[in-house]
């Protein structure tokens, strides 16, 4: 039974201005492109250092890479990587590969060779575009990957081919979940970023156009966001998404009214509700503390080749965000905890599954288990727990560097704490939130003694 009038109280805090519901055009995404290019050829589509490149001049290096794809063998519905940091060859990639009609599978610039070679396997990826600078990290698991082709990019040209060991061609000019999104769900999606941080020399930069700054990933610690309003004078607005709602779902009022450690209002045509944490059947109360749960065009489609996930995050449309919240009165949603296994650190989010299988493959840890603590600054930092094996013996630095060898940068975990036994449920599994609440109750004493 849902509670009275629960579903839209939010609607009443949009500014003027702001639909309740949008249109969205029934067209691929590289449409918009092509309209640009055909309207507005001379405007200004991208900037990159010194380098600048209008409408028309992006449009053709799409088609330009689209057809060079196409030459490849790549087929509709095939999926293509991007390893790019951002740059005009991450923009014309997307496009490009979009264009033919072919998946975009995102990887992450940080990841290491280990963790590129899981999510190229998983995906199937044949092709991938890849800076130079990154290149190394493909070298050694292109044997063992699905990889045919790597088109390697020095962000400014493309030129001739060479051969890959064994054959293969190269072109020169997470926790392996995959969600994957329709045309629909990109267009549909809402613009955000993260708040950038204070360099302390701020003043020295002319930043006077600048009017408002969106921050997400992590929440934002009022005193930073009072500095950081203060020296730029522009106001900051927080928002929420997550990586199976491409990207946004939440977002405070740019002008009106703002609550601060909110989240803010669902985003036109998104609904929200909290639902309680055991079934996740019963929608709660304003108020109450549950599960959130969003819907809208927004939400992925599922976890590729991985249905049993994808039925447990995605019901009747609903995805279940493993967040914990409430909504108040007024629709304002207000993020409280994570009931699912992960740390968010500056941002990025880390699944502690992926460092705890790390961590047990050293030769010296019989069992170890990854833990998020608070932080001022990056929302959480990472700590690991390891029993070390009988007659072993480890550092905390060998063990840090360990994982450093076998994780992207922001996994690894900041300090290492050896313990005789790790306290564990009946039923045998690693209590992670009592090693997390008992480190945070010894940090609170500890200052408090001094």
């Amino acid at each position: 039974m849902e509670p009275k009038n629960w579903k839209t109280p939010w609607l009443n805090n949009y500014e003027d201005g702001v639909p309740p519901a949008l249109v969205y055009p029934s067209v691929p995404l590289p449409h918009f492109l092509k309209q640009a290019a055909e309207f507005f050829p001379q405007n200004l589509a991208m900037v990159f250092a010194p380098k600048k490149f209008s409408y028309r001049q992006l449009q053709e290096m799409v088609n330009a890479l689209a057809n060079a794809l196409v030459a490849l063998g790549v087929q509709k519905g095939e999926r293509v990587a991007l390893l790019l940091p951002n740059s005009p060859p991450y923009v014309i990639g997307y496009y490009a590969i979009l264009q033919v009609g072919a998946i975009v599978v995102n990887l992450n610039p940080l990841a290491v060779a280990r963790e590129l070679l899981c999510f190229l396997n998983h995906a199937e990826v044949r092709t991938i575009i890849v800076a130079e600078s990154l290149f190394s990290r493909l070298d050694g698991i292109a044997p063992q990957s699905s990889l045919e082709n790597i088109l390697v990019t020095c962000l400014q040209d493309w030129g001739a081919s060479q051969k890959l060991p064994g054959g293969k061609k190269m072109a020169l000019p997470f926790d392996p979940k995959q969600g994957i999104y329709s045309f629909e769900s990109l267009i549909s999606e809402n613009a955000g970023g993260e708040a950038p941080r204070v360099e302390k020399d701020a003043e020295k930069y002319n930043i006077s156009c600048l009017r408002v700054c969106y921050s997400g990933g992590a929440p934002l610690s009022v005193e930073i966001l009072e500095d950081f309003e203060k020296l730029t004078g522009t106001r900051i607005t927080e928002g929420y998404g997550l990586a199976e709602a491409s990207p946004a779902t939440h977002c405070n009022p740019i002008f009106g009214k703002r609550k601060l450690g909110s989240v803010g209002l669902p985003y036109p045509d998104t609904l929200g509700r909290i639902v309680d944490l055991e079934t996740g059947e019963q929608v709660l109360a304003p108020g109450e503390v549950g599960e959130l749960c969003i819907k809208g065009p927004q939400v992925m489609k599922g976890y590729w080749k991985m249905p049993e996930e994808t039925a447990k995050t995605v019901r009747d449309g609903w995805l279940y965000t493993g967040d914990i919240a409430r909504m108040d009165e007024e629709g304002y949603f207000h993020i409280l905890d994570i009931k699912k296994d992960m740390i968010i650190a500056g941002g990025f989010n880390i699944y502690p599954k992926d460092i705890d299988q790390v961590l047990a493959e050293h030769p010296g840890v019989a069992e170890a288990v990854a833990v998020g603590f608070p932080d001022r600054y990056q929302g959480e930092t990472v700590k690991a727990f390891v029993v070390l094996k009988p007659g072993q013996s480890a550092t905390a630095e060998e063990i840090l560097e360990f994982c450093r060898k076998n994780l992207a940068k922001y996994k690894v975990p900041t300090g290492v704490e050896f313990r005789q036994a790790l306290p564990k449920s009946p039923s045998g599994k690693i209590l992670r939130r009592m090693l997390r609440q008992a480190t945070i109750e010894a940090e609170r004493n500890r200052k408090k003694g001094q």
